[in-house]
């Protein structure tokens, strides 16, 4: 297992729900300044993952889709579009605005947890 692979099972990348939400359902009660915890791959997923035929390097690319596909459902989400309209610009946009509030409240505040 490499530092990818490791980053994905240890649950250091947050997993999310399945997409079909809004953000007000995922929004426990929390400090303000904290996100929702939620799940880029869960370990149902990366179970299934490791189940798979694959080489290690296949595992983490496999781990790093799914987890990639999630983060693009959860940021078309949060900008009120389709995944088909997000742009590259809004997918840069909307990870350096979570990159800045790491930075400025913490890494509890944002929604990337790395």
């Amino acid at each position: 297992m490499h530092d990818g692979e490791k980053i994905f099972s240890s649950g250091l990348l947050p997993a999310l729900e399945p997409p079909a939400f809004k953000m007000s359902v995922l929004t426990p009660i929390m400090a303000e300044s904290q996100q929702p915890s939620v799940k880029f791959l869960t370990p149902e997923e990366s179970a299934d993952v490791d189940r798979a035929l694959m080489s290690s390097s296949e595992k983490f690319l496999t781990r790093l889709t799914i987890s990639s596909q999630k983060l693009l459902l959860y940021i078309a989400n949060d900008l009120g579009i389709s995944v088909e309209e997000l742009t590259h610009q809004q997918i840069i946009e909307w990870i350096e605005k979570d990159c800045q509030i790491r930075r400025e409240q913490g890494v509890e505040a944002a929604v990337l947890k790395w």
